[in-house]
């Protein structure tokens, strides 16, 4: 980097550095649109994904039985007194 001696070179620099930032600007939208043109595909599971969402889901069921599971004495007599105290919690909020 060179040494800005004068009012000139500084308004020369600072015009060179915003052409650098509109450059870099620029490609980071070009990104971004590439990346939105990728994933645009997915898009369309959105709605199939969105069963999930309801109350009754295979997902929340199955991490019911799990934290039951988890929960049941013979497996927390074993665990660190965090687990015995975090396991009831989560298992409340689900």
């Amino acid at each position: 980097m060179t040494r800005i001696n004068n009012y000139n070179e500084l308004v020369a620099e600072r015009i060179r550095i915003e052409g650098e930032i509109k450059r870099s600007k620029a490609a980071i939208a070009e990104g971004i649109h590439e990346i939105k043109v990728k994933f645009e595909p997915f898009l369309y599971l959105l709605p199939v994904l969105s069963v999930f969402k309801s109350k009754p889901s295979i997902l929340k069921v199955v991490a019911t039985l799990a934290l039951n599971t988890l929960a049941s004495k013979n497996l927390l007599s074993k665990s660190t007194w965090l687990t015995r105290f975090i396991i009831p919690i989560v298992k409340k909020i689900i």
